[in-house]
């Protein structure tokens, strides 16, 4: 399987592809996490186990469209994050850092 022109069984990684989001996800490369799934309004992002720079936290519309940056103050803690301007749908929340993204589905019922 290719992946952007990345043949993947060289890589020996499980490899996600997100055309709507232009990513590629190495799975397990970040690891971080969100609750609720599915939500009505306010997400919890857990980025503590990151433990390179984190440039940004970006969520996406399902069309690719970029909706809002996340403001992280501090990494280290669990992050509130408030969904009010977004209505129902799904998104992509993408963790970009110094090594690379990680995106994943969100979906908010309203």
């Amino acid at each position: 399987m290719t992946a952007y022109g990345c043949d993947t069984a060289k890589l020996g990684k499980k490899v996600i592809v997100n055309p709507k989001v232009a990513t590629i996800d190495w799975e397990n490369e970040l690891n971080w996490s969100f609750t609720p799934n599915p939500s009505k309004d306010m997400i919890y992002l857990d980025l503590r186990s990151i433990n390179e720079k984190i440039l940004s936290v970006n969520l996406y519309f399902s069309n690719g469209t970029k909706v809002d940056e996340i403001p992280i103050l501090n990494p280290k803690s669990i992050i509130e994050y408030q969904c009010s301007i977004c209505s129902s749908g799904l998104y992509y929340i993408q963790v970009n850092t110094e090594q690379g993204s990680s995106s994943k589905k969100l979906l908010l019922i309203k």
